[in-house]
């Protein structure tokens, strides 16, 4: 049974988690509460952010916050820390030695954990956004996807996969929800499952040809943080195992932008090729990269909106070239892939 947390059981959930850490906390202040409910805290020792892992109901699927995936994430991370010349967040152990604390609420079992606190501004919040800061971007990514093709999964590492059947399900949910809202038609509906079944041969060949491994998944705009020129990623909670070719695209959905694309890929092959027929794989990924949100956000009204643009603006300019094998994005872009 899903719990409503008023604002009293939110306070009550993170006074226990953090009861469970060696820190002398100084204040607290609350952030949002979306896929988790998190804090930012103060404390002698430093800033941390505190994730309670209880998604709004009907945001986030279970598979996401299970003890053994949020675990295996956290292992990422301190892996990254000591392997990468980047700063990623450092997942802080418990009292009991542990990644992932166990909080009760009543009968309930609720999952927590901490993180170092990374100083800096959101990038949607940014008023400015720089060539230099796109160019690093496009560094940090390959330097994550280096060490992900680098590491050796320990035993018992659980992260959820994003391929075809992933935006399957994504799709079917987001159809589950539509004979309510009426996002699309039905003849909509059947041109958006044919992209997505010609999306699955580019699932595929990465597969295929070792472009494919543990990746951000969702290193868009929300999810790092600018300090100068500097680029940190944050928010690690949706990686899996996937195309790193499709975790390049979500890092591209919100820098659209010809000049930008191109600092990015220079940043990006300073330290790792681009995979084969990229071109032709990023516009596939780009129409996929559009559906998760899609399906992630149809159960909040206050999305709505953006998710009827979304949906009109993917359907009329992306979907019907895409189909006919015809460039969408780099028929407008001039890009010199030769030069990196």
């Amino acid at each position: 049974m899903h719990i409503t947390l008023t604002d009293q059981i939110k306070d009550i959930l993170c006074e226990k988690g953090l009861k469970e850490y060696n820190i002398e906390v100084s204040n607290i202040i609350f952030i949002r509460h979306s896929e988790n409910l998190t804090y930012r805290i103060y404390s002698k020792e430093g800033s941390y952010l505190l994730r309670i892992h209880y998604p709004l109901s009907g945001i986030a699927d279970k598979k996401w916050i299970d003890k053994k995936v949020i675990n295996s994430e956290l292992l990422w991370l301190k892996a990254l820390n000591e392997h990468i010349d980047i700063k990623v967040q450092l997942p802080i152990y418990n009292k009991s030695g542990k990644l992932v604390t166990v909080i009760k609420y009543k009968s309930k079992e609720i999952l927590c954990s901490l993180l170092t606190w990374i100083e800096g501004t959101v990038r949607y919040e940014s008023k400015e956004y720089t060539l230099a800061q796109a160019e690093n971007l496009g560094s940090l990514l390959a330097q994550l996807h280096n060490q992900s093709s680098n590491w050796s999964i320990p035993k018992g590492f659980i992260r959820p996969i994003s391929d075809l059947n992933a935006l399957q399900e994504d799709f079917e949910k987001l159809k589950k929800k539509n004979t309510e809202l009426k996002f699309f038609d039905k003849d909509s509906e059947l041109k958006i499952q044919r992209a997505i079944n010609k999306i699955g041969y580019f699932f595929e060949k990465d597969l295929n040809q070792n472009n494919w491994g543990l990746i951000h998944t969702d290193l868009c705009e929300n999810n790092y943080i600018l300090n100068g020129d500097n680029v940190y990623p944050i928010d690690f909670s949706l990686c899996s195992f996937g195309s790193y070719t499709f975790d390049i695209t979500v890092s591209l959905l919100h820098i659209f932008n010809n000049d930008m694309w191109t600092s990015f890929f220079k940043g990006y092959c300073t330290y790792r090729p681009l995979g084969n027929n990229v071109k032709k794989a990023i516009e596939a990924y780009f129409i996929a990269a559009l559906i998760g949100p899609w399906a992630f956000h149809c159960t909040n009204t206050k999305e709505h909106k953006w998710l009827n643009d979304s949906i009109t603006k993917c359907l009329n300019d992306y979907i019907p070239p895409f189909l006919k094998n015809q460039e969408f994005i780099f028929s407008k872009f001039n890009i010199d892939f030769d030069n990196f």
